[in-house]
């Protein structure tokens, strides 16, 4: 046996092809990496290699490349002693065909360590040429290396038993066709069933809580570093299920409606509805069959981050120690459970008690959130429409879930949120609020009533907070702008609608400010309500994300043109901001930890389906930053996990290979001589 090895192994190291193979194929991937970086900076390149899109698409490339050099190596030890009629030799000595099988496996195997090592080695080159500190790189390419080695496993289990029936040609197919062909037609019904979990992943964890504080924006920034780190791993998530938008559209109440075939509402998925469709799938139920969720694994070894391109998503079925999708938020008594918040407080850095809270008069708590999408279409907006092509292409094709960074919302924290909560800011915009009307200096709206109503039986109206809010935001808009012109078109707007109002609690609401509002004057708002950090605001969130010294002069006014637009409406919406978070300070969670009083849902869905103007109230809020989100059975805890992890997927493939080793053995010992 020994001397047939050693026989092997020294025609196999003296065939030239036996280097040229796995080189051939590494030289390939460095002169591709090469081309990456003559076309993008060194930046956008290291960007482009740690993207998910890549990861997936040099796995596959390295997937493919494992099983060719596996062919070619196995067929070496299996059929060229044959051709050169060493077996007619063989068979006149006294070698048993166990040892003959034997040798021809154990000699493949070191043959496939070696050319795995040769073509790992020149990505590890490739990796230094992006450049990549040297550590990363070794790491990065002993991935690869071990995921080819996963391949030349399964390859040498497939190999060893089909060369009992097949001639040369029909083995090169079998062994390194078959298996990516399986994986081909695995992945097409991946797609097929609509599970493409990177999508669906990053829509999900685009959309965590993000929750405005109502004290201190400290706790608010902590939760966000700790989003930050779950981002970037796979880490669970604090997710919201159902938003006021899925509510409302779609609520059994709306199907006979006007608003179903009038204003056009379509039903909206739930984030359980997504994780659903991607868990109760065929492929869920098959994917074993797909050799690269085993490989996968090993491709990402040195980054789990990457494996969001072969992950299934889920959310916890056991929060609380027991069979529950949800987070309990409110105990048996329909107070704040203590038991979640400090879970919430250790896992997710989240007090909810320092949050801005309120709670409606059918036992539901709401916090005010911010809208992701939406803040980010106005105050992360870039140049991007001047870029080139390629790069434009390059941002989709490395927007991943691990990079969503939401340190934006830190700095909006600290400038914005920061300078709205200052206490003695604060204490000057609630008593403009519940003050009434006087000569002196302390004189305000009056809104007491609609706000915090004395008698406790009765609770202010969600249609009568929306109602002052966006009154006072309308104002306050034009002030942010320093826009008198618009400021008073806007009041008479204002005027005109008071007139024609028909609903009788708005009514009494407006009439609270017909008098102040014909008095009101640009000027007096500024001085009264401090906007001047706001109005700053607004320019450095807009121009300082553009660069017009390379801009032509017809780029240069189109810009201006856009960034008008934006300008006004992140004017609008830090207006908004600056009166919601305000005003929902005073009917909403106190120091004590107990609400001022209950918000008031009563007759909502009849007023929005009164009139589309009515309806187009919601739709505005749907295109805000910010957004109320029900906190009680509905906050889950999304997961990306990989379908299996790579010891698992190394124990699984390695038994199967043993298995197919041994029947192909039990077909040789048997075979007939040729």
């Amino acid at each position: 046996m020994g001397a047939f090895f050693r026989m092997q192994l020294k025609i196999y190291f003296r065939l030239w092809s036996s280097y040229i193979t796995p080189l051939a194929i590494g030289i390939f991937y460095i002169i591709l990496i090469g081309l990456i970086k003559l076309a993008l900076s060194a930046n956008e390149v290291d960007k482009l290699v740690n993207s998910n899109n890549y990861v997936e698409a040099i796995g596959n490339f390295c997937m493919i490349a494992s099983f060719i050099i596996c062919t070619f190596v196995t067929q070496t030890f299996f059929y060229r002693y044959r051709r050169e009629g060493i077996e007619y030799i063989l068979y006149s000595k006294p070698i048993r065909r166990f040892e003959i099988y034997l040798s021809n496996v154990f000699a493949s195997i070191i043959g496939l360590l070696l050319s795995m090592f040769l073509m790992g080695f020149t990505f590890f080159i490739s990796k230094l040429i992006v450049p990549i500190e040297a550590k990363q790189a070794l790491i990065s390419s002993l991935s690869l290396t071990w995921a080819g080695l996963l391949c030349g496993l399964l390859g040498l289990g497939i190999a060893s038993l089909v060369q009992n029936f097949v001639e040369m040609k029909v083995f090169q197919i079998i062994v390194g066709i078959i298996p990516i062909f399986g994986v081909l037609v695995m992945n097409f019904v991946k797609f097929a069933q609509g599970i493409n979990v990177v999508k669906v992943g990053f829509r999900v964890a685009s959309n965590p809580a993000l929750l405005i504080p109502n004290k201190d924006v400290k706790d608010a920034n902590d939760a966000v570093d700790n989003l930050n780190k779950r981002i970037a791993s796979l880490d669970d998530l604090l997710i919201v299920n159902e938003g006021i938008g899925n509510k409302f559209e779609n609520d059994n109440e709306l199907i006979f409606n006007p608003l179903e075939k009038e204003f056009q509402t379509n039903k909206i998925d739930t984030t359980l509805d997504i994780i659903n469709n991607s868990r109760n799938s065929l492929y869920s139920s098959i994917f074993f069959l797909n050799f690269k969720e085993y490989y996968f694994p090993l491709v990402t070894l040195h980054n789990r981050s990457l494996q969001n391109a072969s992950v299934y998503v889920d959310y916890n079925h056991k929060l609380n120690g027991k069979e529950n999708k949800y987070y309990r938020v409110l105990d048996g008594n329909g107070k704040l459970n203590e038991s979640t918040l400090k879970k919430l407080k250790e896992k997710y850095s989240l007090d909810l008690k320092k949050q801005i809270l309120f709670k409606t008069n059918n036992g539901d708590v709401f916090a005010l959130s911010y809208n992701v999408d939406n803040f980010r279409s106005i105050f992360e907006i870039t140049n991007q429409s001047f870029d080139p092509q390629f790069e434009s292409f390059l941002n989709y094709a490395t927007e991943d879930i691990q990079n969503n960074n939401f340190d934006k919302f830190k700095d909006f924290n600290n400038k914005v949120i920061n300078f709205i909560l200052n206490e003695e800011y604060t204490k000057k915009i609630k008593g403009l609020l519940l003050n009434g009307i006087s000569l002196t200096q302390q004189s305000g709206l009056g809104l007491s009533e609609f706000l915090i109503p004395k008698d406790k039986n009765k609770n202010p109206s969600v249609i009568g907070v929306h109602q002052i809010i966006d009154i006072l935001s309308r104002l306050t808009k034009y002030v942010i702008l320093d826009d008198e012109n618009k400021f008073n078109e806007e009041k008479t707007k204002l005027q005109n609608e008071f007139q024609n109002e028909k609903n009788e609690e708005l009514k009494k609401i407006n009439a609270k400010f017909s008098l102040p509002l014909s008095l009101l004057s640009l000027k007096a708002i500024k001085e009264r309500s401090n906007l001047k950090n706001i109005s700053g605001f607004v320019d450095e969130y807009i121009k300082a994300n553009f660069d017009t010294k390379k801009l032509t002069n017809i780029q240069k006014t189109r810009l201006e043109h856009t960034l008008a637009s934006i300008k006004e409406k992140a004017a609008e919406e830090l207006s908004k901001l600056l009166w919601t978070i305000n005003v929902f300070k005073i009917i909403g969670i106190q120091e004590d930890g107990s609400f001022a009083t209950k918000l008031s849902t009563d007759g909502l869905l009849d007023y929005l389906a009164a009139s589309k103007a009515n309806y187009n109230k919601y739709v505005n809020y749907r295109w805000g930053i910010i957004k109320a989100i029900k906190l009680n059975n509905n906050l889950i805890e999304f997961q990306r996990k990989p379908y299996l992890e790579p010891h698992t997927a190394i124990l699984i493939t390695s038994l199967f290979s043993l298995f197919l080793i041994v029947i192909g053995y039990l077909k040789f010992q048997r075979k007939n001589f040729k």
